[in-house]
């Protein structure tokens, strides 16, 4: 299955003198919290990722709602999923955190009372 960017296109802001405004690249909508009790389903902790990882994601959802409105200046049109299982596939070996890293370094080495 071919995967589609659901990234955004920035606005362009309408005044010639205004800033740009702050965007979010992906709407809100996008995003997917798992919290404990979903991470002890899929076998998973927080060590297991990094800010910045690339997970691929295999979900079953439910469409909940369809909505269409118009007004005097847009259309818009959405439809609402609910994810009712997923899959994030193999997840990575799990992983020390740095500071504790850090600390294992540091503990390894010897202190100046240590060497006298």
């Amino acid at each position: 299955m071919a995967l589609t960017s659901l990234k955004r296109k920035p606005k362009k802001a309408e005044k010639i003198d205004a800033p740009e405004p702050m965007q979010d690249l992906y709407p809100w909508g996008l995003r997917i919290t798992l919290e404990k009790e979903e991470l002890d389903k899929l076998d998973l902790t927080v060590a297991n990722f990094d800010i910045g990882d690339k997970v691929s994601i295999v979900a079953e959802a439910e469409v909940v709602s369809l909505r269409e409105s118009a007004n005097q200046k847009n259309k818009t049109k959405s439809v609402e999923l609910q994810i009712m299982a997923v899959d994030l596939g193999k997840p990575k070996a799990q992983r020390k955190s740095k500071f504790k890293e850090f600390q294992m370094i540091r503990d390894s080495q010897p202190t100046e009372a240590m060497k006298e």
